[in-house]
Formats: structure tokens, C-alpha cells, sequence
């Protein structure tokens, strides 16, 4: 797999993942106890993390390991 491929499977990830924090963040503000997304949050952020990493996009990796403790 070449090195454009990889960076648009990242794209499509962080699109994805970009999404799922969104909606599990608006339903946070609202009902901040929900476990589920707090769960789904800090899955989203760990999955931006570890693409991040995958395509050596360092400064990514590293903001997203910031939202990742953030969450704890």
C-alpha cells in the first residue's frame, strides 16, 4: 500500500471518527453522566490517535492525545 493510500484511509477514519465525537459530544453537553458517550468519545479520539500515528502525522497524534486526556 502506498503512502497516498494510507493518507486517504486516514482521511476517511478521521471523517468518520470526526462524526461519532460530534454527535457523542452534543449528546454530552446535555447529559454529561452518559457513560456510552463518554465511551464513544474517547474511543473516537483514541482511533484519530492511533491513524495519526499509522501515517506519521505527528502534530495530529499528539493534538488528539491531548482531547484523549482531556476525557479521562
Amino acid at each position: 500500500m502506498n503512502t497516498y493510500s494510507k493518507l486517504e484511509l486516514f482521511c476517511r477514519e478521521v471523517e468518520t471518527q470526526v462524526g461519532n465525537l460530534t454527535e457523542s459530544l452534543t449528546i454530552l453537553k446535555t447529559q454529561p453522566s452518559s457513560i456510552a458517550d463518554l465511551d464513544r468519545s474517547s474511543r473516537a479520539v483514541q482511533a484519530v490517535w492511533g491513524a495519526a500515528r499509522l501515517v506519521k502525522l505527528t502534530a495530529i497524534a499528539e493534538f488528539a492525545d491531548l482531547m484523549r486526556q482531556s476525557l479521562l
